[in-house]
């Protein structure tokens, strides 16, 4: 029986982001998705024990723990030793700078243009892989503009993969406004907690906003700690409004869905990476104000209310849009969910299974 081997080392570093983890928590799903195929996670790390699922099969490898060889080169040799003669297998790999030699067998890459073209994938042989799966059409261009020959190679799947976030109703967004945020309505902004994230920037556009209209409207921070945190909590400490910036830090993937739900609306100042906010947003119908990034609209077209990244005022102006139009408010929340049933987790999985059936032997 063909074979389908995951390789998942890249997944299993100290700091992953949430779209990794999602992608990771996916494969069993995504194994489900292509039945007639043996399915195997391969491991070098010895000690790794995985949850038992009915469609993987753990595959760990030893290699030496000292060797003259490169480690990269004794992953390889182990693999080899292992397909043996079988040629049947197809490898699916998720890093170009930690590649895994393939001694010959179709590989697919799921990353992006940045990891693809970063310092460390420069010197690995990630340019054998048989296809490359990116996440925006933008990656394609910028991997063509680079490489050209790989043209035929480069497939674009928006990486969908977040569950639907249910709206809570009435009662249900009252109780979260009553926990988070004294039972006021709140805008909301979900992502890595530092200054480069654009939250000073986000701050400053709160402040017109609050001039502007003379709302006593808090500004709900939550997301994910990083080591600018304590940077930041000292800027809000100093922040003319204050007491309106209610940070939560702590908050775990359940409670930032909660408050995205319960949101007034998202506001999403800087492209970050961290996009899966906003599909919580789409399905939950939360509007949400966005920068203009090529990378964003490729995904959220008009689903979202878009702004220049540079321009405070505009920021502040589309949260005034919002606040004030209940019809745009409405329109946009409407077109989010449209989004929201094109970018499902289903299709994404097709989309992968897709391209994953056209590169199995029998296929070619």
């Amino acid at each position: 029986m063909p074979a389908i081997v995951y390789y998942i080392d890249p997944f299993l570093a100290d700091h992953l982001t949430h779209e990794q983890e999602r992608l990771s928590n996916a494969l069993g799903d995504l194994a489900a998705s292509l039945p007639g195929y043996e399915h195997y996670i391969l491991s070098f790390f010895p000690q790794l024990e995985i949850t038992a699922d009915e469609h993987l099969q753990l595959l760990r490898l030893t290699v030496p723990k000292f060797s003259i060889r490169n480690p990269a080169r004794n992953k390889a040799r182990a693999f080899a030793e292992w397909l043996g003669s079988r040629r049947d297998v197809l490898l699916v790999q998720f890093s170009a700078a930690d590649w895994l030699e393939t001694a010959g067998i179709r590989t697919l890459l799921i990353s992006s243009a940045d990891e693809i073209l970063s310092a460390a994938a420069r010197k690995t042989g990630w340019t054998a892989a048989s296809a490359l799966i990116v996440p925006y059409e933008q990656d394609r261009l910028v991997l063509l503009e680079k490489m050209p020959a790989l043209v035929n190679q480069v497939t674009v799947v928006f990486p969908a993969l977040e569950e639907k976030v249910e709206s809570l109703g009435w009662a249900g967004q009252e109780q979260v406004k009553l926990k988070y945020s004294g039972g006021r309505d709140y805008l909301l902004y979900v992502g890595p907690l530092s200054e480069e994230a654009g939250i000073v920037h986000l701050m400053k556009a709160y402040s017109l906003f609050k001039s502007w209209l003379l709302t006593g409207m808090p500004l709900v921070l939550t997301g994910y700690p990083t080591e600018d945190s304590p940077h930041l909590e000292k800027l809000i400490a100093t922040y003319k409004y204050k007491n309106d910036v209610l940070l939560y830090p702590e908050a775990d993937t359940i409670d930032q869905q909660d408050l995205v739900a319960g949101a007034y609306m998202l506001v999403y100042p800087k492209a970050t990476g961290y996009q899966h906010p906003i599909e919580w947003a789409f399905s939950a119908g939360t509007a949400v104000v966005a920068v203009n990034d090529l990378r964003v609209r490729e995904w959220t077209g008009s689903a979202v209310e878009g702004v220049d990244a540079a321009d405070i005022n505009l920021l502040a102006n589309s949260m005034m849009v919002l606040y004030k139009d209940e019809e745009t408010r409405s329109r946009l929340v409407e077109k989010g969910r449209e989004q929201a049933e094109k970018l499902s987790r289903y299709n994404t999985l097709a989309a992968y299974a897709a391209v994953i059936q056209q590169l199995l032997p029998e296929n070619g």
